[in-house]
């Protein structure tokens, strides 16, 4: 592995693009100019959000939950950690866009370099040798990259097999799908259904205790609007990770 001085030169040199980009922009970071987004998210199509939700909660107990439970079985610690880290290298080129919009270039600076990093010395991501080198993982979206710019949640959706969302973040997320690397390198609708899979119950795995809280709550639907709506307003102005620190209930 390259010595932190070598990666800062290799940084150095393949980062030359993104300041280029970078020095004819305005410098100011829209996540701290932006006003407050209230974590309060409206629901007026409570009733079909509840039928979603409980469509939801019976694919999770009859399949997605099972799948978890094998892919945690079958693959050891190391190995889950190496998928997920694929995963994360991949959404990498996203998150680093979605900075860009925001204003804030030394995160998209950090984003560059893991992904060059992870992608060469970390074997197409299965290795995070960018934290060992001091970058810390990031997670932007386009959702957030419009909070950021005082676009409020909107209406609370809970939509099939997808989970819970808002109509703000079903834009971000088309967004996010438009500048993916799977659809930029045009890799296959099997490949990209495939990657999404494995990111589904990569996370469900993850998420486990997590669900096992929500679902002993009073009334889990309202206990996952209510944390949704939390997690993105931090998302927006904390620069959160999604899976990480979730609220408690």
């Amino acid at each position: 592995m390259a010595d932190g001085r070598q990666f800062k030169l290799i940084s150095a040199i393949a980062g030359l693009s993104l300041m280029l980009l970078t020095a004819a922009c305005s410098t100011t970071d829209v996540r701290t100019a932006a006003p407050p987004v209230d974590a309060h998210i409206a629901d007026p199509l409570e009733p079909f959000n509840r039928a979603s939700f409980a469509l939801n909660d019976g694919l999770d107990t009859v399949i997605i939950g099972p799948a978890s439970s094998v892919y945690r079985t079958v693959l050891p610690s190391p190995a889950r950690d190496g998928v997920n880290n694929v995963l994360s290298n991949l959404a990498t080129p996203v998150w680093m866009i979605n900075e860009l919009l925001q204003g804030d270039f030394e995160d998209a600076q950090v984003a560059f370099d893991r992904f060059l990093l992870n992608s060469t010395l970390g074997v197409a991501g299965i290795f995070d040798v960018a934290s060992q080198e001091g970058l810390e993982r990031q997670s932007e979206d386009f959702g957030q990259t419009l909070g950021a710019h005082g676009v409020d949640h909107g209406v609370y959706l809970v939509l099939p097999i997808l989970g819970p969302t808002s109509s703000r973040d079903v834009v971000g997320t088309a967004g996010d799908f438009a500048i993916s690397p799977l659809r930029v390198l045009d890799v296959g609708n099997g490949a990209r259904q495939g990657v999404r899979a494995v990111g589904g119950i990569d996370r469900r795995a993850r998420a486990a205790s997590f669900i096992s809280r929500l679902d002993s709550s009073a009334d889990p639907y309202v206990a996952l609007r209510s944390l949704y709506a939390q997690m993105r307003a931090a998302n927006v102005h904390e620069d959160a990770d999604p899976y990480a620190d979730l609220p408690e209930f």
